[in-house]
């Protein structure tokens, strides 16, 4: 079993949004829709916010 570093992750994520982005009709048929989309992006923005923070204990 392989761990993603967090380079890894960010750039995965940076080429779904351009792919979204790019390909609006990726999104048709799915459970993406904006509202969902929208979602997903504040999701990540948190994740990202939270793993470059220091850990406190």
């Amino acid at each position: 079993m392989t761990v993603r570093t967090l380079p890894d992750y960010e750039q995965t994520e940076q080429k779904c949004r351009f792919a979204m982005e790019r390909e609006p009709h990726l999104m048709k048929g799915t459970w993406m829709m904006p509202e969902t989309s929208g979602w997903l992006r504040q999701a990540t923005g948190v994740m990202m916010t939270q793993a470059h923070a220091p850990a406190s204990r």
